[in-house]
């Protein structure tokens, strides 16, 4: 199988522009936060660093320690519908990375990546592939698994050999996909861990990277504070419908996640979504046929990062199809990850204001 990946250009870049802070609390008063671009990112600790734990080994998702049994192995990038009618959505919680994306009609979809789905018996809902989709789990080495596609996916399956999918309108979905009773279509077809083994050995596809594989992200050693501005509440305001939003829970050092009024909850284990990372990228947005969108992967862009409290802008570039996105700090630094789950906000590059930070 010819699965080739390649390093991304480093492309250094400089950026200003300020954090906009919405009405809290039924405040009428606004708030903006202006990032100093001459600070450093990142404050070290005096922590060793560990490099190495016998048997385990550092999950290239999360930059914790996992059983060695996953070293090189490659993950599972799930298509998860996001309609309140999906909700409470299965599975997910266990997830190590999330993205959220626009599709048509200015709704969202997430895309969950596992490095280990081990023991979940019901994961989804699934649905269908959208190209841009596709094209960011390429970058991860995923197998990619969804039902049914766009037009411009489905050329993405045929146009890239290393794109191995499991698409649940075809043959492997008699033996990784079921239908839960008790919900209608479309917002009923699951998977589980068994079913993704089975799909996978159906197709026959490599659980392992090839010697081509290069990480997207870098991470500390232990959580460290970032030199940024405070971050307790980030709202992503795609549209007026469509308004998720996060909130930092000092207790434990991780963003909660909420929408359609509520917390967004994985059924399998009745807990809130939460991450140790938050990740907006800009990125540009165009109209295609049929109601359906565009994102552009490939050149440059800006963004945000909060761990831990605190945001910090970031710049991202990448330089290929087949290269993988990188993350940077204001100075041209490569950004690196506190440990632990992240979510990825994909956001118009046209609409930064819908990013209200308090």
């Amino acid at each position: 199988m010819n699965r080739k990946k390649k390093a991304a250009i480093i492309i250094s870049m400089a950026m200003g522009f300020s954090l906009l802070s919405g009405c809290g609390n039924g405040s009428s008063e606004e708030n903006t936060y202006e990032i100093n671009l001459n600070s450093t990112s990142m404050i070290e600790s005096a922590n060793d660093v560990e490099f190495s734990r016998e048997g385990m080994v550092l999950n290239d998702l999360t930059g914790e320690w996992v059983d060695e049994s996953f070293a090189n192995k490659r993950p599972v990038a799930i298509m998860i519908n996001n309609l309140s009618a999906a909700m409470p959505q299965s599975g997910i919680g266990q997830a190590d990375i999330i993205y959220e994306m626009l599709v048509e009609g200015g709704i969202t979809r997430l895309m969950a990546i596992y490095t280990d789905y081990s023991g979940l018996e019901k994961i989804g809902p699934v649905r269908s592939a959208r190209h841009y989709y596709d094209r960011k789990a390429m970058e991860f080495d995923a197998i990619y698994a969804h039902v049914g596609q766009s037009v411009y996916a489905e050329a993405d399956f045929s146009a890239y050999s290393q794109l191995d999918n499991l698409n649940g309108l075809y043959g492997v979905g008699n033996v990784m996909f079921y239908r839960d009773s008790s919900r209608k279509a479309p917002h009923n077809c699951y998977t589980s861990a068994d079913g993704i083994d089975a799909g996978i050995e159906y197709e026959g596809y490599d659980t392992t990277h090839d010697e081509n594989f290069r990480k997207m992200f870098s991470f500390n050693s232990s959580v460290q504070s970032l030199d940024g501005n405070p971050a307790n509440k980030i709202t992503t305001a795609y549209n007026s419908s469509r308004q998720p939003y996060f909130e930092y829970n000092s207790e434990d050092g991780l963003y909660y996640r909420y929408q359609y009024g509520g917390p967004q909850i994985d059924d399998q284990t009745d807990e809130q979504l939460k991450f140790q990372n938050v990740i907006i990228q800009f990125a540009p947005h165009s109209p295609l046929e049929a109601e359906l969108i565009d994102i552009n992967w490939v050149g440059s862009g800006e963004g945000y990062y909060a761990s831990n409290g605190t945001i910090i802008p970031i710049t991202w570039s990448k330089s290929s199809d087949n290269s993988v996105t990188r993350y940077y700090t204001i100075d041209g630094e490569e950004l690196r990850l506190n440990p632990g789950k992240t979510w990825i906000t994909v956001f118009p590059d046209n609409q930064k204001d819908g990013i209200i930070i308090e």
